[in-house]
């Protein structure tokens, strides 16, 4: 009976969504309820859907929880913890896809948007090489390190070597912090200085280190800090 009553109120949730072609005034904790649909399989989740975004806080906090957080949560699945944890990459590549037919920016600030968007929802830090052409176009983003919640090591050499690959003029890196301070720490302005050295050695110029935390990002270049002291 419980069974037929779960499949029943999916079934009616489902038709209601499709018909309101699912508005924007969705509660939080029915997007959430909906998606554990798939996730598991003949039982209530609405009850755990509430549980969720009150553990986390929000529905954005439950997508940018770990995984390890998520199983600790009674109720989750396997199944379920994956489908949460598919939802950013899935908004990040939907993003980066739909507007892929643009590869013009009017400027370096327009580029640091867009990677205040690409930096979203990672729970570690995450350091990314943006290639640019000769007038400036993109060529690419590439993720090149994923690190841990309070630190990220990049690599000069593969930066040279995907650059290079790329054939690009330009180049910008940036990483994200998780702690809210956007500012750059020793270590971050050391690495970037030798990092632009070696670079323009080779006729590549970095234009800029971005620091990206939430909806704000702090440059480098901006500062004055981006070239070193020779």
């Amino acid at each position: 009976m419980a069974e037929n009553l779960h499949k029943d109120h999916r079934k009616r949730l489902r038709k209601e969504l499709i018909e309101q072609d699912f508005p924007d005034s969705m509660s939080d904790h029915k997007v959430l309820e909906t998606l554990l649909f798939y996730g598991i399989p003949q039982k209530d989740t609405n009850e755990l859907a509430h549980t969720l975004i009150n553990t986390f806080g929000s529905l954005t906090a439950v997508f940018e929880a770990d995984s390890d957080a998520l199983f600790q949560v009674k109720g989750m699945t396997e199944r379920a913890v994956v489908l949460i944890k598919l939802m950013l990459p899935l908004f990040r590549r939907y993003y980066s896809q739909r507007n892929s037919f643009n590869r013009k920016f009017a400027s370096v600030e327009h580029i640091c948007e867009e990677l205040v968007r690409k930096h979203s929802g990672y729970g570690r830090e995450v350091f990314i090489l943006t290639s640019l052409n000769e007038i400036g176009d993109l060529i690419c983003f590439d993720v090149l390190a994923k690190g841990s919640s309070t630190a990220v090591q990049f690599d000069s050499k593969e930066i040279v070597q995907k650059a290079l690959k790329h054939g690009a003029t330009f180049v910008i890196i940036s990483h994200n912090h998780l702690t809210g301070n956007i500012k750059p720490s020793k270590v971050d302005l050391q690495s970037t200085q030798r990092l632009w050295f070696t670079l323009n050695e080779i006729g590549i110029k970095l234009l800029d280190h971005i620091i990206v935390s939430g909806n704000e990002y702090f440059s480098i270049a901006k500062n004055n800090l981006l070239k070193p002291n020779i």
